[in-house]
């Protein structure tokens, strides 16, 4: 009785181990691809779009993409023939809605894959391949598709509306003289005097500026160097965000502003790819007009 027991106990740490090496699919012969959660269905439709929850992150855990960051509400949709037609295709035509996997891939290979475009990363050891974690949430035809869209910028709209709204209340109740533009509001916090700064002819026509973004979460999204400015024409108005130029009109040289700056006059209803800012998020940025 127990040598039946130990031989069944046998079979099922060896079928365990067939079942495994079956959830591994391999990109390429480097990189091999593990499931974490498996959907029992039918193969995806072609002509259809996917909407994946994904993130990206470097050897050092430094985030490269990621659908919470890039995209409404965790998703970022790719037209499925387009990742079958890639360098992706054999993990794509392996995977089904509800399906989680995770796998290491070069970030060369993540940008051609994802999204048919070399990437202008600069190499290093820290990119060498990045670990992603990838989750299929659903599967859509066109009318699907636009209606789930049009449901979560409908969603996002009123979080900023509702996040704004709520940091007004909690500035109002903080802050004295606040400047107030359309939804945007903003308070100076300090001024310095600009008398040692000495401005060369060729610096005249810029704006000069140091500034930090964050969102209201208080995520790092951007900053000038240390110690150094970021200047821009003035004669080009689309260089500076339309946020920046209401506040460098309204305050003076030396102030330093703290402003909520709504998604209309930030990166509006497409976000920052770059940045990592998902459409229709408000900022807050902490800036230090220089020159203008």
């Amino acid at each position: 009785m127990l040598k039946h027991s130990l031989i069944g106990l046998l079979f099922l740490i060896l079928s365990c181990k067939d079942n495994f090496k079956d959830n591994l699919i391999f990109i390429n012969e480097n990189f091999p691809v593990e499931f974490f959660q498996i959907a029992d269905c039918d193969y995806l439709d072609t002509n259809t779009f996917l909407n994946l929850n994904i993130v990206a992150k470097s050897k050092t855990q430094k985030i490269i993409f990621s659908s919470e960051f890039q995209g409404l509400e965790s998703t970022s949709t790719f037209y499925y023939d387009s990742l079958l037609n890639s360098n992706l295709s054999n993990l794509f035509e392996n995977l089904c809605v509800g399906d989680s996997v995770s796998f290491k891939l070069k970030i060369g290979d993540f940008y051609r894959g994802f999204f048919q475009e070399d990437t202008t990363l600069q190499a290093n050891a820290d990119l060498d391949s990045l670990h992603i974690t990838l989750k299929i949430i659903s599967s859509n035809d066109v009318v699907s598709q636009n209606q789930l869209e049009d449901q979560l910028i409908k969603r996002a709209k009123i979080r900023e509306e509702n996040s704004i709204q709520k940091t007004k209340n909690e500035w109002e109740n903080k802050f004295l003289n606040l400047f107030y533009f359309d939804n945007l509001f903003a308070v100076k916090v300090a001024q310095y005097s600009d008398e040692q700064i000495e401005k060369s002819d060729s610096l005249n026509q810029f704006i000069a500026l140091s500034y930090t973004i964050t969102d209201l979460n208080g995520r790092l999204i951007y900053e000038t160097a240390p110690n150094s400015l970021e200047y821009y024409d003035k004669s080009l108005n689309s260089q500076l965000l339309e946020g920046f130029r209401v506040l460098v009109n309204e305050f003076n040289v030396g102030d330093s502003i703290v402003a909520i700056v709504p998604s209309k006059m930030a990166f509006g209803k497409r976000g920052s790819f770059t940045n990592q800012i998902p459409p229709f998020s408000p900022l807050k940025v902490n800036l230090k007009i220089v020159q203008k």
